[in-house]
C-alpha cells in the first residue's frame, strides 16, 4: 500500500466497495489481506490459550495449533493472490 501510494490494484482508488468496509468490490484491495494479516495478531494467542485449555495431550495441542496457524496462513496468502 505504501510503495503504490494507493489501497487498489488494478484501477485508481475509490468507485463502488462493500457496505461499511468499502473494500473495492471491482478490483483487487490490499486492505482486505491487511486486516487479515493483522487479526492474526488477535487470533492466534486466543487459538493457543484455547486450546492449552483442552484436556488433550502436549502433542495433540502443538499439532492443532500447527493446523490452525497454517490454514490461517492460507487464507492471508489467498486474499492476497485475490487481491492482485
Amino acid at each position: 500500500m505504501v510503495t503504490n501510494a494507493a489501497h487498489s490494484f488494478g484501477a485508481e482508488d475509490g468507485g463502488p466497495g462493500l457496505p461499511i468496509l468499502n473494500w473495492s468490490v471491482e478490483t483487487g484491495d490490499l486492505r482486505v489481506v491487511h486486516a487479515f494479516g493483522l487479526h492474526a495478531l488477535q487470533l492466534m494467542p486466543l487459538v493457543g490459550y484455547l486450546v492449552t485449555r483442552a484436556d488433550w495431550p502436549e502433542s495433540r495441542q502443538v499439532v492443532t495449533v500447527w493446523v490452525i496457524t497454517i490454514g490461517y496462513a492460507a487464507l492471508v496468502y489467498w486474499t492476497y493472490a485475490q487481491a492482485l
